[in-house]
């Protein structure tokens, strides 16, 4: 018990929230008053609070809003998600399922045709018919650095459409591949 004091004030001392068990950043102290039970809450970052109870809004300093905080303009916001109809939120979760099927789908179901595209582009070579079709998992797993802060810059729906869009294309484009190569590298960018 001792020691962890002592960790604890050291940690206190240094400006280190991290090492202290809290609650949201805030490290609750009981002061004794004749008056009241009061706990002042310390927040590292931002200072010391008194409240008799819980932190609520009244409690949030006077100035304006956090402009690094969105919210919806009201509790009846229709683009508010918590607002839509049932029929709306079950839509968005088929159109948000199907995507997520057919894109792994994409890879799998190429892999029992392989025999026949080798033997189309007349090659025998086991570990490019492999490449075949591990590349597809290779774009899956290099796409998101790029697609990420391209969602946060542009906002996710343009990104999800376009994403559709560069998918259809590069699985045309696939399908009407006239060598290996091209093949390899619209497998590699369909991913």
């Amino acid at each position: 018990m001792i020691s962890s004091d002592l960790s604890y004030n050291a940690s206190l001392r240094g400006g280190h929230d991290a090492d202290i068990s809290s609650n949201i950043g805030f490290i609750p102290e009981k002061r004794s008053s004749s008056t009241e039970n009061v706990h002042e809450l310390t927040d590292l970052e931002k200072g010391s609070h008194t409240s008799s109870s819980s932190i609520t809004a009244a409690d949030a300093p006077a100035g304006p809003p956090d402009p690094n905080i969105v919210w919806w303009d009201s509790d009846q916001d229709p683009a508010n998600p918590m607002n839509w109809s049932m029929k709306l939120k079950w839509g968005n979760i088929a159109v948000l399922s199907t995507i997520t099927l057919i894109t792994p789908l994409a890879s799998s179901m190429f892999a029992p045709g392989v025999p026949q595209v080798m033997k189309d582009f007349k090659s025998s070579n086991q570990q490019l018919a492999t490449f075949v079709v591990s590349v597809y998992v290779l774009g899956f797993a290099f796409g998101p650095l790029v697609i990420a802060p391209l969602s946060e810059l542009y906002g996710r729906l343009r990104i999800y459409h376009g994403c559709n869009l560069l998918f259809v294309i590069f699985t045309i484009a696939c399908a009407v591949s006239s060598n290996l190569n091209m093949l390899i590298g619209f497998r590699f960018l369909g991913g």
